[in-house]
């Protein structure tokens, strides 16, 4: 109730917060939509299951409302398969999650919510209708698989026009974000632009905060678009809790903002509200599934599971990003997957995993730069384990990037006497800020040289997705821009298609 009074404080009086904010370009509470305002949503799918989302907005100070949910194989809801009841309660920010299953695999699913006035008569309202896929079986051979890879969306620096560019794409299965789908910073703080206002206005901390974070950040067209288009993956990275985080604090925590683990645990307890991944007692993104016969997907927690203090000593051996007991998760899961067979393993993650040196020096110590030694043991394990069907893909730069990922990555220096073992895709930003376009063209003639030959493709400047299509017996990624996003735009342009084939691979059966 208090963002409904908040938002229309704002209708009646244009210099909030000190400023003149251009309201029409601004997400408001659509009436025709209520009380479905932050429209719908589903993700982590499996073969015969998956999660659907949605959330109710209260008219009055009441404790929890009475929501169906439907889940049909059309959209014009004719054929309902699964069925059900849930309570959206004030504890929960009154969000609505279900795990639904039963399903079959590999199947095109509608779902919707639907809730009712006791007070009067016939008077039910329902939400829109959202889209989502079950996986394929384990065993299933497909095709293709299609992923949109997203990272970055940072609503005070522009618009989501790739949200809206990437839900009219008819080719994707799934979504998957790389982390940052918010940022906790306060208003013009990491961004300007007066049309992309936020609320709170000031750095998010206490579990209000965050909360009204996202749903500030829903009521956007464009990610409600894109969620409601198809199923979503999603891990974090810093910014859903503050930037640079590690397991012990964080850059952008200061002492007066309190305890460190209190706003952790308040910044996590949003998430989970307002993300549709599943729930799970530890409060982690950490999970490993199949997608048919054609990938094993691996997600990790490179920021807030086990990271140790990204300024630590270098040259220290035991320094770790992922932890003692995700590492050999990681490889547990690894060998997993090479025992049953799967034609390539993904390994998405928050972060660029090649190096990112100039004069051999650091120039991101937030990155995997400052665990040289971990990265070297994942390497190196999969080199003497002959995995040569892996694939790296994360985000977190705000830039685009295609690696070749080498033995020994500390020491680049033209990679014709090195093994390659791996290859990453970086996708860009939604929105966040990065490079300009001249410091592409450096890049891109840096790329040719011996010292970074390593580096397939980069793009410093242009913001967008990146689409990772998976077949037998290759993986293409496609880098969809944006024209800009200053204003709303929806044109979007294809700038790069590369076709990797991997290494050496046995025949698919």
């Amino acid at each position: 109730m208090r963002r409904i009074w908040l938002l229309f404080f704002m209708l009646v009086n244009l210099s909030v917060f000190g400023q003149n904010y251009d309201v029409s370009y601004h997400p408001m509470f659509d009436s025709t939509k209520r009380p479905f305002y932050h429209g719908v949503a589903a993700g982590d799918s499996r073969a015969t299951s998956f999660v659907i989302w949605t959330r109710v907005t209260p008219q009055d100070s009441i404790d929890s409302i009475k929501v169906q949910w439907f889940v049909a194989l059309d959209s014009d809801k004719s054929q309902v398969v699964r069925q059900g009841r849930a309570l959206a309660l004030a504890r929960n920010d009154f969000t609505v999650k279900v795990l639904v299953d039963s399903l079959k695999p590999w199947t095109q699913y509608a779902y919707w919510f639907k809730t009712c006035d006791n007070r009067v008569v016939s008077c039910c309202r329902f939400s829109d209708t959202g889209r989502v896929k079950t996986t394929p079986a384990d065993s299933q051979f497909v095709q293709n698989i299609n992923f949109a890879f997203f990272t970055g969306s940072n609503y005070n620096a522009g618009f989501f026009n790739a949200y809206c560019a990437v839900a009219r794409n008819k080719e994707i299965d799934f979504a998957i974000h790389t982390g940052d789908y918010i940022y906790e910073y306060g208003n013009n703080v990491y961004g300007r632009n007066p049309k992309r206002w936020l609320m709170p206005d000031k750095e998010c901390v206490t579990l209000e905060d965050y909360r009204e974070r996202y749903s500030h950040y829903r009521l956007d067209t464009c990610l409600r678009k894109a969620h409601e288009a198809f199923g979503w993956y999603t891990i974090w990275d810093d910014h859903e809790v503050a930037n640079d985080s590690w397991r012990g604090g964080a850059q952008n925590h200061q002492r007066d903002e309190g305890n460190y683990f209190v706003r952790r645990a308040n910044a996590f307890r949003a998430y989970f509200e307002w993300i549709p991944i599943r729930n799970n007692k530890d409060t982690s993104v950490i999970r490993a599934f199949s997608v048919g016969r054609l990938a094993y997907m691996i997600f990790l927690d490179t920021r807030h599971h086990h990271r140790d203090y990204q300024r630590l000593n270098l040259s220290d051996t035991n320094k770790t990003m992922l932890g003692k007991d995700q590492l050999n998760w990681l490889f547990s899961q690894l060998l997993y997957a090479q025992a049953r067979a799967y034609r390539w393993i993904v390994v998405v993650q928050q972060l660029m995993f090649s190096p990112l040196l100039v004069n051999h020096k650091i120039v991101n110590y937030d990155g995997w730069d400052s665990y040289p030694y971990e990265r070297r043991k994942i390497l190196r394990f999969i080199y003497e384990h002959n995995l040569k069907n892996v694939i790296f893909v994360g985000g977190d730069l705000h830039t685009s990037w295609i690696n070749g990922l080498y033995l020994n990555p500390e020491h680049y220096h033209g990679r014709r006497h090195d093994t390659l073992v791996s290859f990453e895709f970086i996708t860009p930003s939604i929105t966040s800020p990065s490079a300009n376009w001249i410091m592409t063209i450096l890049a891109k003639f840096a790329s040719k040289t011996k010292n970074y030959s390593y580096i397939r493709y980069v793009n410093l400047h242009r913001k967008g997705y990146l689409e990772l299509s998976l077949f037998p017996d290759k993986v293409i990624a496609k880098y969809y821009y944006v024209r800009t996003i200053q204003r709303p735009d929806r044109k979007v342009k294809l700038a790069k298609r590369y076709v990797y084939k991997g290494l050496n691979f046995n025949r698919y059966k």
